[in-house]
């Protein structure tokens, strides 16, 4: 029983929830938005939404999202998978890097890699 209320105060009370502004990001055809960080001891799970206004379907989408401090000096990274995503449509997404401390982002890029 200790254990699990151990295991709720952790929970409720050391997750880190970090929105990440532009609210609204454009990269080769498709608008990023609603991105926010969620702090989870050992890792950090990425979360947000993505329209794919390239005109093309995909059948796998693969993004790469960097993580920068205030020096430009790099965080993390991390692979963004889309999947089954046509022209037009709006996906949420979930991906994870290594612990940072997500107060300490101050700038992300996300670049298109490649497609299946």
């Amino acid at each position: 029983m200790k254990i699990l209320r151990f295991a709720a105060f952790l929970f409720l009370f050391s997750v880190s929830v970090y929105p990440q502004k532009p609210a609204v990001k454009e990269t080769n055809g498709f608008v990023f938005s609603k991105l926010y960080f969620v702090d989870h001891f050992t890792y950090v799970l990425i979360k947000g939404e993505v329209q794919n206004q390239s005109g093309k379907y995909y059948t796998d989408a693969y993004f790469t999202i960097k993580l920068y401090d205030d020096n430009n000096d790099l965080l993390g990274v991390s692979l963004i998978l889309v999947s089954h995503f046509g022209q037009g449509k709006k996906k949420t997404f979930d991906a994870t890097t290594d612990t940072i401390d997500i107060k300490m982002i101050k700038r992300y890029e996300i670049v298109f890699e490649n497609e299946n």
